[in-house]
């Protein structure tokens, strides 16, 4: 029976030590994964407020084209409306 303990507990050691490298492996893998994972957040966080500004932008600029139509169209209807008084 002492013989089987000593036979189980050297097994259990083997395979503890086997797997002390895969589980060391695994733990890299996560570190790798996590970081890549906060990289791309900041990344993504980094594109969307881009996108934003340039959204931003593009209404702000397409709003004061338009107030600029308005003045030119105003001005010329009050041009037209003078020249038929």
């Amino acid at each position: 029976m002492a013989e089987n303990t000593g036979l189980a507990l050297e097994e259990c050691l083997f395979l503890a030590m086997r797997a002390m490298p895969l589980m060391a492996y695994v733990l890299v893998v996560n570190l790798y994964v996590i970081v890549l994972c906060r990289w791309l957040v900041s990344v993504s966080s980094t594109i969307s407020e881009t996108i934003q500004f340039w959204i931003h932008v593009s209404f702000k600029w397409h709003s004061d084209a338009y107030a600029n139509f308005q003045a030119v169209w105003t001005h010329q209807k009050l041009n037209l409306i003078l020249m038929a008084a």
